[in-house]
C-alpha cells in the first residue's frame, strides 16, 4: 500500500506514547521499540478535533492510531496538538460525483468539506480500507486521504455509484 493510509488497524495506546519535538522542529515519538520523527494526521474533521489521529514515520509506514489525543500525557498532547495545528485532517467525502476506471487506476470527482476534488486512486482493493463501522479511508496516488461516510449515510446517486466497485 506504499505511503497510504492504514491497511490494518493498529491502536496506540496513549499511555504508550510520548511525543516531543526534536530541535530541528520534527514531530518525534517513542513507542515501544519505535523512536524518530513522525507525522500525524486527523482521520476525521473539526467536529472531533482530538480524535482518531494516524501517526505514521517519514517513510510513510503506519504505526498506528490514536482514539483521542486528551488522553496523552499533557507534555505528548501539547506538541501532538501543535503539529495538527500545521497538518490538516482528512477532507471528509460528502458526495461521489464520479467514480471511474481509467486504465490502470481510478478517477473520483468528489465534493468534500472542503470543496469539489478531483482525485485518482490506484487499485481499489490496494488504496481503500474499509472501517468496522462502515466509513472507508482512501489513498490518493500522492498520498493524501479522504473519509468516506459509511453507505447508509450516503445520498443515494453516490451510494448507487459506489456499489458497482464495493
Amino acid at each position: 500500500m506504499g505511503a497510504g493510509c492504514m491497511k490494518t488497524e493498529n491502536w496506540i495506546d496513549p499511555r504508550e506514547i510520548r511525543f516531543y519535538h526534536r530541535p530541528d522542529g520534527w514531530l518525534a515519538a517513542e513507542w515501544g521499540n519505535r523512536r524518530g520523527p513522525v507525522t500525524a494526521r486527523r482521520l476525521f474533521p473539526v467536529s472531533e478535533p482530538d480524535g482518531m489521529i494516524l501517526i505514521r514515520d517519514l517513510d510513510g509506514e503506519v504505526w498506528g492510531m490514536i482514539r483521542r489525543a486528551d488522553e496523552l500525557d499533557p507534555p505528548s498532547r501539547q506538541a501532538l496538538r501543535q503539529e495538527l495545528r500545521i497538518n490538516p485532517y482528512m477532507p471528509g467525502i460528502r458526495s461521489v460525483t464520479s467514480l471511474q476506471r481509467k486504465n490502470q487506476q481510478f478517477e473520483w470527482v468528489v465534493l468534500t468539506d472542503f470543496g469539489h476534488m478531483r482525485f485518482y486512486t490506484d487499485p481499489l482493493y490496494e488504496s481503500v480500507l474499509e472501517r468496522p463501522d462502515g466509513r472507508r479511508v482512501i489513498t490518493d496516488k500522492s498520498g493524501q486521504c479522504y473519509v468516506l461516510p459509511a453507505d447508509y449515510d450516503l445520498d443515494k446517486k453516490s451510494a448507487k455509484k459506489l456499489k458497482r466497485w464495493f
